[in-house]
């Protein structure tokens, strides 16, 4: 924790004013810029640091080609408020202090990206950052104005949409150790909620899906990667240490650990990190996929018959790439829980229904008797009253091998604990009955 502790906040602000002098003295042609900004006499601590050099940058703006001081807003108005903000240590970020969330963004940037050197090149140059201080103050702001809202806090987001090309809503709600690389692009809406040490890349919209008010936007769990480009839309939760695809349009839940592309967006695999957000793994390479051969997975989930086993690695991925979502229709075999019925082909809400876990459905159709598929759970908890996107979270919590079926006695050693963890409204005699019909595949 950076919080707590003024002399790591200060060894901080030491470190960047080293940088700012070895800078200067390596390129006098800074001067200029660092005086205004990280070693203007006025500053003397971090957080001063931070908000003298973002108000400086947010007062610039573009205009026929040259850069000009926008005087909409008083500069050292504007100075003392993101300089209050940092000091509050009341309004939390997320359960954060806004200096421990900044100072923490900071050195999530220096240890992510790659193009990425001093702590000095953060605070000056990178667009993502200077939006997130802009978010942070404006929240501050928005909260707790008259009725929960505030025109300086509207402010601070349209002049950081404006300069910076990242447009937060103040109302939404981010945590610690935040990377917006790149920046451009960036739209987050007024519900979002986005947890510790998030990867955003540019052009990623986190949306709502229509006109609707209320709870509207994604929330993202912790260590979350986001591709260029891909869309989150409506209320719908990004579990923690998920990746998604660049291009990626997500319309249903994803689990935590796994990963998801596509438009709309489903599930390949899970992710082989629990941080894929600062491994940056944005050509998907250190993902477990579906389809694995047969010997490369644990027997705990395969079964052991040479005919079962054959059964499984037919799904060529040929098979994969080329099926059609929607000629896709299930037989009822009552040996993997029963089946989606021949109503369900090329039926549109049958698709949205299957949600991200379309390749587990189809998976289930060439499963190995008597295993327990994605279909064997739907029979069993939608009864219960449990959706679709939770029938997913589970056999996707259970399917640890990515084969798309389980053995009876893994499923019944355990699926309680999964069911427990994943639908903690379940009651316990409820959990057992549901595993007991389970093993009886």
């Amino acid at each position: 924790m950076i919080d707590g502790a003024d002399d790591k906040y200060d060894k901080l602000y030491q470190r960047l004013r080293r940088e700012a002098l070895e800078a200067l003295s390596e390129e006098p042609e800074l001067e200029l810029l660092l005086q205004k900004t990280v070693l203007a006499e006025y500053v003397d601590s971090f957080e001063s640091a931070i908000a003298t050099t973002v108000s400086y940058r947010m007062l610039l703006h573009p205009s026929d080609g040259k850069v000009h001081t926008v005087c909409m807003f008083c500069p050292n108005a504007l100075q003392k408020i993101m300089l209050e903000a940092m000091k509050n240590t009341t309004l939390l970020e997320k359960g954060h202090t806004m200096k421990e969330a900044i100072a923490t963004d900071v050195l999530s940037v220096v240890e992510r990206d790659p193009a990425c050197q001093t702590i000095l090149e953060v605070i000056l140059f990178f667009k993502g950052f200077a939006a997130l201080v802009c978010h942070r103050v404006a929240r501050q702001k928005w909260i707790s104005g008259k009725n929960g809202r505030s025109m300086t806090a509207l402010f601070f987001q349209s002049q950081a949409s404006a300069v910076f090309g990242v447009d937060i809503h103040p109302a939404a709600t981010i945590g610690k150790g935040i990377l917006l690389d790149h920046g451009t692009g960036i739209v987050i809406g007024e519900t979002a909620h986005i947890g510790d040490g998030c990867t955003l890349l540019h052009g990623v919209t986190l949306g709502g899906t229509g006109k609707q008010d209320g709870d509207r936007h994604p929330k993202l769990g912790d260590h979350v990667l986001i591709g260029a480009n891909a869309s989150i839309l409506g209320n719908i939760p990004i579990g923690s240490g998920a990746k998604i695809g660049a291009g990626s349009i997500v319309l249903r839940s994803i689990p935590p650990g796994a990963t998801a592309v596509g438009a709309p967006a489903k599930i390949i695999g899970r992710a082989l990190s629990a941080d894929p957000a600062t491994d940056l793994d944005g050509g998907l390479e250190k993902v477990g996929l579906l389809h694995k051969s047969v010997s490369s997975v644990t027997m705990s989930t395969l079964p052991t018959t040479s005919e079962d086993s054959s059964s499984s690695s037919s799904i060529s991925s040929s098979t994969y790439a080329a099926s059609s979502l929607l000629g896709y229709g299930y037989d009822d075999d009552s040996t993997n829980g029963g089946g989606l019925s021949s109503s369900y082909k090329n039926d549109l809400s049958a698709v949205c229904d299957m949600g991200s876990y379309t390749e587990y459905y189809k998976l289930a159709r060439s499963a190995p008797k008597h295993t327990v598929t994605i279909l064997t759970i739907r029979k069993l908890l939608l009864p219960e009253g449990c959706t679709p996107c939770q029938v997913g979270s589970v056999f996707f919590a259970l399917d640890t091998s990515n084969v798309g079926y389980l053995k009876p006695e893994y499923f019944v050693q355990h699926a309680p604990k999964i069911l427990e963890e994943t639908i903690p409204e379940l009651e316990p005699a409820k959990i057992q009955s549901i595993v007991k019909q389970g093993s009886k595949v």
